[in-house]
């Protein structure tokens, strides 16, 4: 599957469109493609899960495993622990 990061919200409305989903809400700029459209949708394609699975995947990445990779010393691998004052 592509990465759906680089896919554009326009993108997306156009595949629900050729898949026949239709969101339950529309924005200004077309469907809505939020949490609980997709959720309302998982039982009418397997793509509504699949976006929600990467949109959780990609959370978890972003606020954990990249900032914790970011306090590795990268000539030790150890983990640098913040200071912190008592």
């Amino acid at each position: 599957m592509r990465n759906l990061t680089l896919i554009p919200h326009s993108s997306l409305q156009i595949y629900f469109l050729k898949i026949k989903l239709i969101p339950s809400k529309k924005t200004k700029t077309g469907f809505s493609t939020d949490v609980n459209v997709l959720e309302d949708l998982k039982s009418q394609h397997e793509i509504a899960q699949i976006l929600l699975d990467y949109r959780m995947l990609t959370k978890l990445k972003s606020t954990y495993i990249e900032g914790l990779l970011a306090a590795i010393n990268p000539e030790t691998n150890a983990y640098i622990l913040p200071l912190t004052r008592y």
